[in-house]
């Protein structure tokens, strides 16, 4: 399980989508975007899946879909 990011500046610094991560991210369809944007970082993060949604903190989610313009209740 990730731990919650502890401040803003983690938040950022490790689940900020780059450029090239974003061009791939938006060739996905509505949820597909966010679901695929928190994987996609999560693997970088923890070198696997997650098991389950409880995984992700709700920060993560709340900030990732901010990234994409997206309703973070996509993610489910």
């Amino acid at each position: 399980m990730v731990k919650p990011p502890q401040s803003t500046e983690e938040l950022v610094e490790n689940w900020t989508l780059v450029p090239q991560e974003l061009e791939l991210v938006l060739k996905k369809v509505g949820a597909g975007q966010i679901g695929f944007a928190i994987l996609l970082k999560y693997f970088q993060i923890m070198a696997r899946f997650p098991d389950s949604e409880a995984e992700i903190p709700e920060t993560v989610i709340t900030y990732i879909a901010s990234q994409l313009e997206a309703d973070p209740s996509l993610y489910s």
